[in-house]
């Protein structure tokens, strides 16, 4: 799943998170949409290695005694080629207390 949005929607998010870091940007990401793959951390933010992105807001949420955490939902699928595929969708819950 890509972003989707209008030209104008899209230019907002730019400002919107302009100077923001990476890990601000898929956090945000997170707690709009719930979920984020990293297809989606490339298309989106141009973040090429979203699992150390990912490991960053981990580490911070425990810095942070945060209520949440971001758990990884293994996915299956074929590529364009037919071929069978594994990805991880990064999902943001709420701790088990």
């Amino acid at each position: 799943m890509r972003f989707k949005g209008g030209i104008m929607e899209q230019l907002n998010l730019f400002n919107q998170l302009k100077g923001k870091s990476q890990a601000d940007k898929v956090l945000w990401f997170l707690e709009t949409h719930g979920r984020i793959t990293n297809m989606q951390c490339h298309d989106i933010f141009g973040i090429r290695h979203c699992p150390s992105v990912i490991r960053d807001l981990r580490k911070r949420f425990k810095e942070q005694n945060s209520e949440y955490e971001i758990v990884n939902e293994s996915k299956k699928g074929c590529n364009r080629f037919g071929e069978p595929v594994r990805w991880d969708d990064y999902v943001l819950v709420r701790k088990d207390k």
